[in-house]
């Protein structure tokens, strides 16, 4: 098994729509995405998101 890479670009979507699909909404974000294991700084970037 390898180990993955340190910082690779990553995509992410997400959307909603109405049930007869005629309005909806979707967002596409691009960007690089870094493997994070510190835990002093993944509370840091968490902000109110993680109980400790």
């Amino acid at each position: 098994m390898t180990s993955p890479p340190e910082s690779v670009v990553k995509r992410t979507r997400a959307g909603a729509r109405t049930p007869d699909l005629r309005t909806g909404w979707s967002v596409t974000v691009v960007g690089h995405a870094n493997l994070m294991t510190d835990v002093t700084e993944l509370v840091d970037v968490s902000g109110t998101w993680l109980e400790t």
